[in-house]
């Protein structure tokens, strides 16, 4: 079920009656589960191919595929005994069942637990088992079961269950849910110079100037396919130069420059704290805080946003990831003469 879009020429004829300082945009999806060939398509279609998101790791795909064979098997009833005897739920005892994750860190290598966590209310206790582990290897994808609840996983002592997950993992190796579409979303919003509203993201203003592209990506959005009674809806609502909207929007339009920058000048202090930093990340918080300058440029030029205080927060992490540049250059010029000697 998607929302109706409005034409180009629809909006061309208001705004040509009342000028338009640009869209307010908003989107929910639930439900959306589309293929990687099918949102290329739809990408292209819509001349966003450069914004197509990698397909979901081995992690998130088995992760998925556990979740759906749980689903599927009822809970493992068939398969896996209670945690004890008595276990069946009632007033005073109930279980859940639980995914936990065991990884050493460093290692490409995890294990998915699923555990039932049984609460027993009369005693104001809990216990545990654990069931079923399976081992993935991050890198190659492979998985193995194991029935015992600790050890090292060798071999898969279920192969039945390892086919089947197996065949979960190939359906949603390239299958796209709206969780990842996310960050696609937001990267075509910020390439459209929009600015979030909202400290914690989900409302956006773009200029008017990018209609053409808002329009397309309202299309493409709204043409997702959704299951299970899901609803994809790609809003994005016409704002216009009436009363004090434009001063309104300015003063919003600021804030959200400043949240941005405040959220960068927390990430920055988080790489100050580590003991490298590469260079190839320090390249990227540049690209970003320029981003963030012409934006804040855009806006003066288009609403007489003052820039000043964005212009000065930026010019300071600039002059702080350089600084983060020139230490690790410094330290690795230090380890090179230690080598000599």
């Amino acid at each position: 079920m998607t929302a109706t879009s409005p034409t180009f020429e629809t909006l061309t004829e208001i705004t040509s009656k009342v000028p338009l300082l640009g869209y307010g945009i908003f989107w929910r999806a639930t439900g959306i589960r589309v293929t990687e060939d099918l949102l290329l398509q739809k990408l292209k279609e819509h001349d966003f191919e450069d914004f197509a998101p990698t397909p979901p790791s081995h992690y998130l795909t088995t992760r998925r595929a556990i979740e759906a064979w749980i689903r599927d098997k009822r809970l493992l009833e068939e398969q896996i005994a209670p945690i004890a005897e008595d276990e069946d739920e009632s007033d005073e005892t109930r279980i859940r069942r639980l995914i936990r994750i065991v990884q050493r860190p460093g290692t490409d290598k995890v294990v998915f637990a699923l555990v039932n966590e049984g609460l027993d209310y009369s005693a104001y206790g809990l216990k545990y088992a654990t069931n079923l582990r399976i081992l993935l290897d991050k890198k190659t994808g492979q998985i193995m079961v194991s029935s015992a609840a600790a050890g090292a996983i060798t071999q898969s002592e279920n192969l039945t269950i390892e086919m089947e997950l197996n065949d979960r993992i190939r359906e949603f190796k390239n299958l796209f849910f709206a969780s990842d579409l996310i960050a696609m979303v937001t990267r075509m919003i910020q390439a459209m110079k929009g600015v979030s509203l909202k400290k914690s993201g989900g409302y956006y203003f773009v200029p008017e100037a990018e209609s053409e592209n808002v329009l397309a990506m309202q299309s493409m959005m709204n043409s997702l396919p959704c299951f299970d009674g899901g609803e994809a809806t790609f809003a994005a609502i016409g704002i216009f130069d009436a009363g004090r909207t434009k001063t309104d929007m300015v003063k919003a339009i600021s804030g959200g420059l400043m949240d941005e920058i405040r959220a960068l000048e927390k990430d920055l202090g988080r790489l100050g704290e580590t003991e490298k930093t590469r260079s190839k990340t320090v390249a990227e918080r540049l690209a970003w805080y320029k981003q963030i300058r012409e934006k804040a440029q855009l806006y003066h030029q288009y609403l007489g946003l003052n820039q000043a205080k964005i212009e000065a927060a930026v010019h300071e992490m600039e002059q702080a990831a350089k600084a983060l540049l020139m230490r690790e250059v410094t330290s690795a010029t230090n380890e090179d003469q230690a080598s000599l000697f």
